[in-house]
């Protein structure tokens, strides 16, 4: 029994070890995780600070833009906030919650990105094929609204942006879909002695750049 015992405990250290990540894998995690978030809080800067607010005084003497200007910079932003909360946010904060050295080389997560619905990829694809106009629109206003001017100089003055200009939010979305890939490909390399997890991130990186092609 004792030397049983000895075995079974030597195979229980030898599994928890194979699984024990490094610290890079670690790192990695980490951003993939703070990087969403910090990704969430800049589209809530264009929702917050810019749509909503600027919807507010349309047919008021305080008015900056009409409805459709607003629609044409901001409306493709609206779904993208919940979308990404509950398709991506919330399942990794549930998986990486209590993440350390020691259990991150047991975390799964490959199977978040390789289950995203055909929607997930469906308001990307309308946000990138709007993009050209809305950027259109912004260089405009930027040039000869003096409204507009005001308010994006005032909302950066005061970090209400967090020290970016309405362009580079803009840009934001279509950055991210194509970060999802890049993140987990260099996961892989870390997973080796998770063959589970290995076989999940391949499978989910194929599973982004086929649809963010489409």
């Amino acid at each position: 029994d004792t030397m049983g015992s000895r075995l079974g405990s030597t195979k229980a250290l030898t599994r928890e070890a194979s699984y024990t990540a490094d610290s890079q894998h670690v790192t990695l995690l980490q951003d993939l995780r703070d990087s969403e978030k910090s990704y969430i809080r800049k589209l809530r800067i264009m929702e917050d600070h810019f749509r909503k607010p600027l919807s507010n005084f349309v047919g008021t003497p305080d008015e900056v833009l009409t409805m459709p200007q607003i629609d044409t910079l901001f409306k493709q932003v609206e779904p993208l906030v919940p979308l990404n909360t509950t398709s991506v946010d919330e399942p990794l904060d549930e998986r990486l919650g209590d993440l350390n050295s020691k259990n991150a080389g047991s975390k799964f997560i490959g199977d978040i990105f390789g289950k995203l619905r055909p929607n997930f990829f469906d308001e990307y694809s309308a946000y990138a094929n709007h993009y050209a106009k809305a950027r259109e629109q912004l260089l405009f206003l930027n040039k000869y609204h003096q409204r507009w001017q005001k308010w994006c100089q005032d909302c950066y003055l005061d970090g209400s942006t967090g020290g970016a200009y309405v362009q580079d939010l803009l840009m934001l979305p279509i950055q991210r879909i194509c970060q999802y890939p890049r993140f987990l490909r260099e996961l892989i390399p870390h997973t080796t002695s998770n063959p589970a997890e290995e076989a999940a991130l391949q499978e989910a990186v194929a599973h982004l750049e086929r649809n963010s092609k489409d």
